[in-house]
């Protein structure tokens, strides 16, 4: 599962640097990230989309959600 997980993030990281302005990419990317309790490269990622997307409310609770976890740990919101 982890080993998918990891492949899944490179595969995304590339979608990413390919195009800086794919939103599922960077959401997706986010997503694997926090899975992955990388939740610093996470931040970016949503950061990344809610510029994309501004008015998008998932993102925004997302990126929130990873912040909190980026400062205050992995039980931060659960």
């Amino acid at each position: 599962q982890q080993g998918r997980k990891d492949e899944a993030l490179s595969a995304f990281r590339r979608a990413t640097q390919t195009n800086e302005n794919f939103k599922d990419a960077f959401v997706y990317a986010g997503r694997v990230s926090l899975e992955l309790d990388m939740f610093d490269e996470a931040v970016g990622y949503w950061q990344r989309a809610l510029q994309l997307d501004p008015n998008n409310p998932e993102i925004r609770d997302t990126l929130a959600l990873a912040e909190g976890q980026s400062r205050y740990g992995e039980g931060a919101y659960n």
